[in-house]
């Protein structure tokens, strides 16, 4: 494991390559990274940008929702800002959830509980569309090009259910990034709040 300053992390990686390099941030975490699988992009987002950056009292102890959790940066970014809080992280995809649970154990984030399961509107089982660059897939039945994309079915839980997979009553924060999915989330909930906010949209 090799700590480096972002600005090499992008010069480090510009050999095009499929291979998991590990590396370990300056905050302390220790992450995998591919850049063929788009994790450059992500570890942007989430590091650097701040895409899913919100605030709060850092001391309180929350529940906080990671849907399409991926290999797991957002839910060690967010301990690392909260780190009284659990996080409960979403990612149906065999590969990806391997990654996402090597990710955790090499930081010993025992406060992250991780559920191969997508998320959705309904129960039960799922084709699921997997790419090269892993943020790219989904549960969305399109018309993809020919030999860049893999099927795999998997099992999925409707969001109204997701109380009961984590068995928590409540979620202070969530992250939903789930490639389209959203959409059939929310339209579909009949969960008394998600209904509050559909009416005042």
């Amino acid at each position: 494991t090799t700590s480096v300053p972002f600005t090499f992390i992008f010069v480090f990686f510009g050999i095009n390559n499929n291979i998991t390099h590990f590396i370990r941030l300056n905050n302390g975490l220790s992450l995998s990274v591919n850049k063929n699988a788009g994790d450059l992009t992500t570890l942007f987002e989430i590091f650097i940008n701040g895409d899913y950056s919100f605030e709060g009292d850092n001391k309180q102890t929350i529940n906080i929702l990671d849907i399409g959790a991926n290999v797991g940066y957002f839910s060690l970014y967010i301990i690392k800002k909260f780190p009284g809080a659990k996080v409960f992280s979403f990612e149906p995809f065999p590969d990806t959830f391997k990654r996402l649970k090597e990710n955790i154990n090499n930081n010993d984030a025992d406060n992250i509980k991780a559920f191969q399961l997508a998320i959705s509107d309904f129960n039960g089982s799922s084709k699921f569309y997997s790419f090269d660059w892993a943020g790219c897939n989904t549960l969305i039945d399109r018309t993809y090009d020919e030999g860049y994309y893999k099927t795999t079915n998997v099992e999925c839980v409707s969001f109204d259910d997701i109380f009961k997979a984590t068995g928590v009553n409540e979620f202070t924060f969530g992250k939903i990034d789930c490639e389209g999915s959203e959409y059939k989330i929310f339209l579909n909930s009949k969960i008394k709040k998600v209904k509050e906010e559909k009416k005042e949209a």
